[in-house]
């Protein structure tokens, strides 16, 4: 009797267990930049309610994003910093921005009002080369007469993670001093000793938690986590800080209407950020045998179309028109194996 109840068990949790995961929605599987990855978690909830398909995003760091993508372990990855055009040939990848994004640097001063500090191009560079080591340095202290600037050292935090967000600061930091040419990357080599932090909300903490610091983190984080920004100086010689506002005019000032893989770092423009990148999206060219790559496509042509109120409330900044019609015709090139695009909603 109880062998025969045994098997009655182990038969209702095996059907059991089986239905559930037939009844699981088949899921479009994404991992990549972690300042993009409540976004993608919006989107999805949102996309959901009208598709049986399912979006899960793991947010990772940009560089696994990138190997993710070329390994074919994902659907897509997700990158804040873009891939060459001769690497995305070498591995068959559409590479489609989705969202504008601004790389902000923040600061932990107590006793300075938030928003006040300000920095041109070679303090900020001077400080990520351990050449500045104070906050009262008399070089900070030029830039900002005003503020009673504390005798406390600078804390650099920086992620541990092969970041977008520390690819895309070094280029810029490059641009401006070509001491970072060598150091510069997703891994950048940092010059003495730093803070390690995995992820972009580690950073945030790790930031808030330590007097003295200064790290890079996206713009909608400093919204939504009421971040001290920097007022930093832009290629025209102007003090700007990181809004909506000047991160569309470096948009505008920019190339990338006409090529989506052109830079908006440093542009020179009437109250551009310097700091200015897009996000982007990596899916091959050909669509995968399980569909979902198809599925993917459907999913970003309705996220660019009707997917905006959600960037806004997230902290970011939704793509120009015509910015955002280029995405959507690179996004159209993906074609299953026999030439066929999917069918969008």
């Amino acid at each position: 009797m109880t062998m025969k109840i045994s098997w009655v068990i182990f038969f209702v949790t095996l059907m059991a267990s089986t239905a559930s995961a037939q009844s699981k929605p088949p899921a479009i599987k994404g991992t990549g930049a972690s300042s993009i990855a409540e976004l993608y978690s919006a989107w999805a909830q949102d996309y959901s309610k009208g598709s049986p398909i399912s979006l899960t995003y793991s947010g990772t760091s940009s560089g696994e994003g990138i190997r993710a993508i070329k390994a074919n372990e994902v659907v897509f990855g997700a990158t804040d910093d873009p891939l060459p055009p001769e690497e995305l040939k070498n591995w068959s990848i559409i590479q489609i921005p989705m969202v504008v994004l601004g790389i902000v640097p923040v600061v932990n001063l107590p006793k300075i009002d938030a928003n006040k500090l300000h920095l041109d191009e070679n303090t900020l560079s001077e400080i990520f080369l351990n050449r500045i080591k104070n906050w009262n340095d008399p070089r900070i202290a030029a830039l900002n007469p005003r503020l009673a600037l504390p005798s406390l050292p600078i804390t650099r935090v920086v992620s541990s993670a092969a970041s977008g967000t520390m690819g895309t600061f070094t280029q810029y930091l490059s641009l401006v001093n070509q001491e970072w040419k060598p150091l510069a990357g997703l891994q950048p080599r940092w010059p003495g000793q730093v803070v390690l932090a995995k992820g972009t909300d580690a950073m945030v903490a790790s930031i808030q938690s330590n007097p003295g610091a200064i790290g890079i983190v996206s713009y909608d984080r400093v919204q939504t986590k009421e971040l001290s920004s920097v007022i930093l100086r832009n290629a025209n010689g102007q003090f700007v800080s990181a809004n909506p506002e000047s991160l569309l005019a470096a948009v505008k000032h920019s190339g990338v209407k006409t090529n989506l893989n052109a830079t908006l770092l440093n542009v020179k423009g009437e109250g551009a950020w310097p700091l200015t990148t897009l996000t982007y999206v990596l899916m091959k060219h050909s669509a995968d045998a399980s569909g979902m790559t198809h599925e993917a496509v459907k999913f970003f042509s309705w996220a660019l179309r009707q997917g905006d109120s959600e960037i806004m409330k997230a902290g970011f900044i939704p793509l120009p028109s015509n910015v955002q019609a280029s995405a959507f015709s690179t996004l159209m090139r993906i074609k299953s194996a026999n030439g066929e695009r999917p069918a969008l909603q």
